[in-house]
């Protein structure tokens, strides 16, 4: 399991401190994590500064580029999506690539997620990284923006799903939806529509009713496919922080959603 910030104040790598070796007054936030070719393990990285903020003075918890260790050293990353902000990956395996969903800053402004292929090389797994062109996406993910995390993940049954969170406001009041597809390139379809997950009503309780809780932060934990009913239950854990003195202090929350192939 990888965790951001939690209550021990440093990012864990299967409950102990993260051994990814970042620059002192940095730590490494998770971004997203996923098996490769023969089962290899990849997790991304924002490499980020405590207390960073952009130009305008807001805090910001993602970086412009996304670093990419294979988890069989943690230690050491195998390089760098640069360009491509809080970058999420799967392997499809029916084309042999990697799937790249990614924001092109790390301005909380932009919101517009794009796609990115890239192909895989099994006798050099690990240099998909370094071949992703950053100014040549496939094309937009415009059914779901957002400038929060998000997750693409392969489905048993078949396709893929991506779940994303956005910051919420008056004018983006969903903080987590998802979409989902047969093939990755129907991701670019003007007419796909996200499905909002988590109701206002099923967000956390907040002792400040002022300070709403949204949850944040969608990590696929599992699925479970039926291939007699063609259901597919797909198992989520998000976050939810309870504003108010005297520190940060994430709650995790689990829940599912089903889909019908």
């Amino acid at each position: 399991m990888i965790s951001g910030d939690g209550r021990n104040g440093y990012p864990t790598l299967n409950g102990k401190r993260n051994p990814l070796i970042v620059p002192d007054g940095y730590r490494p936030l998770p971004t997203g994590a996923a098996a490769g070719p023969d089962g290899t393990q990849y997790a991304g990285y924002s490499i980020l500064k405590y207390g960073a903020r952009d130009k305008n003075g807001r805090e910001v918890f993602a970086t412009p580029d996304t670093t990419i260790v294979n988890l069989a050293d943690p230690s050491k990353p195998i390089g760098t999506l640069k360009g491509i902000s809080q970058a999420s990956f799967a392997y499809d395996e029916k084309n042999n690539r990697m799937i790249i969903i990614g924001n092109t800053s790390d301005d909380p402004t932009n919101r517009t997620r794009k796609i990115w292929f890239a192909p895989v090389d099994k006798n050099n797994p690990n240099s998909w990284v370094n071949s992703v062109d950053v100014n040549h996406p496939y094309g937009d993910l415009g059914s779901l923006p957002g400038n929060r995390e998000a997750q693409i993940v392969p489905l048993k049954g078949g396709g893929f799903m991506v779940v994303g969170a956005d910051n919420v406001d008056d004018q983006h009041p969903t903080p987590v939806a998802a979409v989902t597809v047969a093939t990755a390139e129907q991701l670019n379809n003007p007419g796909l529509n996200a499905a909002p997950l988590i109701p206002r009503e099923n967000w956390p309780a907040n002792p400040d009713p002022r300070f709403p809780a949204p949850p944040y932060g969608p990590t696929v934990t599992g699925t479970t496919y039926d291939p007699v009913t063609g259901q597919e239950v797909v198992q989520m854990r998000v976050s939810a922080w309870k504003a108010g003195p005297p520190d940060y202090n994430p709650y995790t929350y689990t829940t599912s959603v089903s889909v019908q192939h």
